[in-house]
């Protein structure tokens, strides 16, 4: 979780919000971080600690995570009245160690505070071989993670298959959620020493994508539902994986085919607020809603610019009903009056822009942008007042969500 979250819609809560609250840092401490100033919404919260080795802990490192786990546990209780689940172990133990990982989460549960659970995070690699059910045997829940199998790929959320994958957890007879991406990701190839190198980047993907002098090479669809672009800026290659709800709802439906011991789906992950390529609350809300979701239409928003000079300015923001559009959308902004110059609000992140009329713009908006208030341009005019009016596409047909 990045601090700050972004902000929940109305009235909605997850059932169960798993905080990163520390790590142990080469298997002999432990550090706990500052949690967020206001947690998101949740019936009840899971304390995450991940251990930053290949290696199993030693049992001498429990005090410590559980020094650290009730320090935690009193930071949730300053901001929520809602219970503390337990805690959870985010572990990519490999398979050869499961027995020794089998033997600590004992040592852990029987040190844990009465009525705290234990979850653990789980490789799928783990499931194929027969170490898996002591290790489970040691906890309430895992999380079998359908995301990142590899480091080498540019995939990152994995297809589930209710057919293999429910025999091989119910069968555990431990309760489960399948964990599932909800986040895309932005990488660079460059060639060192004659050979290609993948480099995941930071910076926000719209800067990307807004460039006049990106191209769009290739887009293809993943069997989980994300979708994958390869595009070249400046001439150089980048791909972006694109996060898509089909994801979620591609999970949620495994989950209910699957039945059993299946107890629901971890998204990962919540979004940090200015983050671009997670799904956000809302579209999670909209995903999961119980019956046909309704198209959003386009917003307009103006404001005053505030300029201090003989020119007054407004500035214009628009809101798209998809973030995620496959295609350029186009939109004409009308005024009210006429308008003496442009500009754009962002100066690295202009829209391609072009006269409709004497008093009318014509605004693209690139395919895969991200943003969900897309700051359009600061307009220059001499009235006091200036109303703007917008003319844009029909959105796209609603998609009904899976019930």
């Amino acid at each position: 979780m990045e601090a700050p979250p972004q902000s929940m819609p109305p009235g909605f809560a997850y059932d169960r919000l798993y905080v990163d609250a520390g790590a142990i840092i080469d298997g002999t401490g432990v550090s706990r971080w500052t949690l967020p100033e206001a947690l998101p919404a949740a019936d009840a919260y899971v304390l995450l600690f991940r251990v930053e080795s290949a290696q199993t802990p030693p049992r001498e490192v429990i005090p410590a995570l559980l020094d650290a786990l009730h320090a935690q546990i009193e930071a949730v209780k300053r901001q929520s009245t809602s219970p503390i689940w337990g805690m959870q172990i985010d572990f990519d133990c490999p398979t050869a160690r499961l027995d020794e990982y089998a033997q600590w989460l004992a040592a852990l549960r029987n040190a844990l505070p009465e009525g705290c659970k234990l979850s653990i995070t789980g490789l799928l690699t783990w499931y194929r071989g027969d170490g898996v059910r002591d290790l489970l045997a040691q906890v309430d829940e895992h999380i079998p993670q359908f995301y990142d199998l590899s480091s080498r790929d540019t995939k990152i959320a994995a297809p589930i298959d209710p057919a293999e994958w429910g025999l091989i957890f119910n069968t555990l007879a431990v309760p489960y959620r399948l964990g599932t991406a909800t986040f895309g990701r932005l990488s660079k190839t460059v060639t060192e020493n004659g050979k290609p190198h993948r480099y995941f980047l930071h910076a926000p993907a719209p800067l990307l994508f807004a460039n006049p002098q990106t191209s769009i090479q290739k887009e293809t669809d993943a069997p989980s539902g994300e979708r994958h672009v390869q595009l070249t800026c400046d001439g150089e290659p980048y791909h972006a994986v694109i996060p898509s709800a089909d994801v979620l709802t591609r999970a949620r439906d495994a989950c209910r085919t699957m039945g059993g011991w299946c107890d629901g789906v971890v998204l990962f992950r919540h979004p940090g607020e200015g983050e671009t390529l997670v799904l956000s609350p809302q579209e999670i809300h909209a995903a999961t809603a119980a019956n046909a979701t309704q198209p959003e239409p386009w917003l307009l928003e103006t404001q005053d610019g505030g300029c201090a000079s003989s020119l007054r300015c407004t500035d214009v923001f628009i809101s798209p009903p998809d973030r995620f559009a496959t295609s350029p959308q186009t939109i004409t902004l009308t005024t009210s009056a006429p308008l003496a110059y442009t500009m754009p609000l962002i100066p690295n992140m202009p829209l391609p822009v072009a006269a409709a009329g004497p008093e009318s713009i014509r605004v693209t908006v690139p395919p895969y942008l991200g943003l969900a208030r897309i700051p359009v341009m600061r307009m220059f005019h001499r009235k006091d007042e200036l109303t703007v009016t917008m003319n844009a596409p029909p959105p796209s047909p609603a998609q009904r969500a899976l019930p």
